[in-house]
């Protein structure tokens, strides 16, 4: 979806050819910010929010722009690390790597992604290990170019998401 930048918008971040940039845009007030993504082609896009999340900053984005990460935040103050792939959309951090069986049973919460790496393998942030504030390092893993969902397998669900792209094409 595009977003006009409503009230107030701020850039955070953006790849090393400047043609992807990452930020938030708070359409319209405070509890209605939201991550964005802003291109050339599209130009400001809603990058949407996990469920149960209420607002959203983007604060990292890879060498490619297909890896965007920041945090999300619930209307009740409770904040969390996001990841944002076009196949996955934006999801909390812990939800990822949970789905990916990594134990994260020291961790009270991870709060916030605050840097990602160029090929957007690693990403760096804070979160909170028995009421004290730590860093965290995730490898997210290496990206798999055919993995269209990013469930780490190769399968029929990624050929139905290409299948769901296909369609006619009209001239402009």
């Amino acid at each position: 979806e595009q977003s006009s930048g409503g009230n107030q918008s701020a850039a955070w971040a953006c790849n090393g050819l400047g043609t992807v940039i990452v930020g938030y845009s708070d359409l319209g007030s405070w509890n209605q910010r939201r991550a964005f993504r802003w291109t050339p082609q599209i130009g400001m896009q809603d990058i949407g929010l996990p469920p149960d999340y209420a607002v959203a900053e983007a604060k990292a984005v890879s060498n490619d722009g297909l890896t965007i990460a920041g945090w999300c935040e619930t209307s009740s103050g409770r904040s969390a690390a996001a990841i944002w792939r076009p196949a996955i959309g934006m999801v909390t951090l812990d939800s990822l790597l949970r789905s990916r069986n990594v134990d994260l049973s020291i961790w009270s919460s991870l709060d916030r992604v605050n840097g990602i790496s160029r090929s957007g393998r690693y990403v760096v942030g804070d979160g909170n290990i028995a009421g004290n504030y730590r860093s965290f390092l995730v490898d997210l893993g290496a990206p798999c170019p055919a993995d269209l969902n990013d469930d780490r397998r190769v399968d029929g669900a990624d050929i139905g998401a290409i299948l769901s792209y296909w369609g006619p094409v009209t001239a402009d």
